[in-house]
């Protein structure tokens, strides 16, 4: 079959185009179609596709895009968290200088309470402590250096890593 024709240049580049088509097409276009659309036996396309295991090569293209898409998703909820932190973390300076500005002004005075309630909140971050919750609700505490919005983006990737790393290591 395959071996019955001449893989000449032109034939051989026609396969190549084939195989590049039947490969990443986003339609499971059939081996009939190919041979029809590029002029080539069918009986020696299929002996070339099976050997050359197109179909593999195939499923392989295919996972790969779905997980480069899913990369991207992940990608596109770490900086949107990070925004939302970020936002986060601006407004809490924003509402604790309102609330230096009215003690300082006599306008508010704090009780122990308060006092306490913000030790409770602050301390962590003090530290240089921040967590993430993990598929199973358990907190995961990591340390920052400095704020979010702070932070490169390879330094961003490292937090995400570190994450990551702790959270595998929770099962």
């Amino acid at each position: 079959m395959a071996n019955e024709i001449e893989l000449t240049p032109s034939l051989n580049l026609k396969l190549r185009k084939a195989k590049t088509e039947y490969v990443s097409s986003e339609n499971n276009i059939s081996a009939e179609d190919m041979a029809e659309n590029y002029a080539l036996p069918i009986s020696a396309l299929k002996e070339i596709m099976k050997k050359e295991k197109w179909e593999n090569e195939r499923e392989t293209y295919r996972q790969e895009l779905l997980n480069d898409v899913r990369r991207k998703k992940d990608n596109l909820q770490t900086k949107a968290t990070l925004n939302t932190l970020s936002q986060a973390v601006s407004l809490q300076n924003t509402i604790f200088k309102k609330v230096k500005e009215d003690i300082d002004a006599g306008r508010y005075i704090p009780t122990i309470k308060d006092f306490t309630e913000i030790a409770k909140i602050t301390s962590p971050v003090q530290k240089g402590e921040t967590g993430n919750i993990n598929s199973n609700n358990k907190i995961i505490h990591i340390n920052v250096d400095k704020p979010v919005e702070e932070m490169t983006y390879e330094e961003i990737l490292a937090v995400e890593s570190e994450l990551d790393r702790k959270e595998s290591n929770e099962y």
